[in-house]
């Protein structure tokens, strides 16, 4: 699936695209604070603009929530009509393993219903639905769950929606780590965009027990964290080197499960991206016609 392309972005957590927007259409969106980071990883905006043969980008997006993926899907073709390596996995929640399904919960925001989410585990959400009918005194209802677990899924809120799950883990070692590209011009850069609602204290220590986070393999991730899922501590400092940022997070960071360490770690930067969140300065159909929002 990577084969050809030189460079890799991996947009874990893609919602509704517009990172991938920034990557391969930047003159529309100067003003973004991932254009130094896409500057570094994969050279100036005029060289990103160009098609995928000639840039060797190729981008991977990731979204879990079922809403977005039509306008996904309609980018996905868009963009490969253009000439641009895009691939969407969508509805896909990024995970630490490949199960039979996720649960998707929609959170309810004040400016659209649409955006917050996260996604939930089979035991999480059975914590989850135990509260809930807990709260609305639906002890009939949990008598049934006590019976019969499989009517769980039965009396599910309208909010959570089933997805499949992506080990991002193995996708990397399957389609990015060896990928077969023209190394005549220098060897490639895969940078990652981490937005995944708290599953990142799950998948980056997975990550680095795969052995996937280390420079060669991910060069660069920019993630934003959510601590107050989890109650990590939050490091106010905005960039802060690989080892050391994990490391105040997870512990470890720099061993390969085999207790080998990387030659240099993948560089982990905190950074919260919401710029031109709604894509409204230049909307997609403008650039794709057939996309209806």
């Amino acid at each position: 699936m990577g084969d050809g392309c030189r460079h890799v972005y991996l947009d874990l957590g893609a919602n509704i695209g517009v990172h991938n927007r920034f990557l391969f259409q930047p003159e529309f969106y100067p003003g973004t604070s991932m254009r130094s980071a896409f500057d570094e990883s994969f050279g100036s905006a005029e060289r990103r603009a160009l098609p995928s043969q000639e840039s060797g980008i190729c981008a991977f997006a990731f979204e879990a929530n079922p809403l977005h993926a039509a306008r996904l899907r309609a980018m996905e073709e868009c963009y490969l009509a253009r000439g641009h390596r895009l691939k969407v996995f969508s509805p896909n929640a990024v995970s630490d393993n490949t199960v039979d399904s996720l649960y998707f919960q929609k959170l309810k925001d004040d400016n659209a219903v649409m955006w917050g989410g996260r996604v939930r585990s089979r035991h999480e959400l059975n914590v989850d639905l135990q509260n809930h009918l807990i709260k609305y005194n639906l002890t009939e209802k949990m008598d049934q769950m006590a019976q019969n677990p499989e009517t769980l899924y039965s009396l599910l809120p309208d909010n959570y929606t089933e997805v499949m799950a992506i080990d991002i883990a193995a996708f990397i070692n399957q389609h990015i780590k060896d990928r077969d590209y023209d190394r005549s011009n220098g060897t490639g850069t895969v940078m990652a965009k981490m937005d995944i609602e708290g599953t990142e204290f799950h998948v980056l220590p997975h990550m680095e027990k795969s052995g996937v986070l280390c420079k060669g393999i991910i060069d660069r991730i920019a993630t934003e964290f959510h601590p107050g899922i989890y109650h990590k501590p939050l490091n106010t400092t905005h960039i802060c080197p690989g080892y050391e940022c994990f490391a105040e997070y997870f512990g470890n960071y720099d061993k390969t499960p085999g207790g080998e360490k990387c030659g240099t770690p993948t560089f982990i930067e905190l950074r919260d991206s919401e710029d031109y969140l709604y894509d409204t300065e230049s909307p997609l159909e403008q650039t794709c016609p057939d996309y209806q929002p």
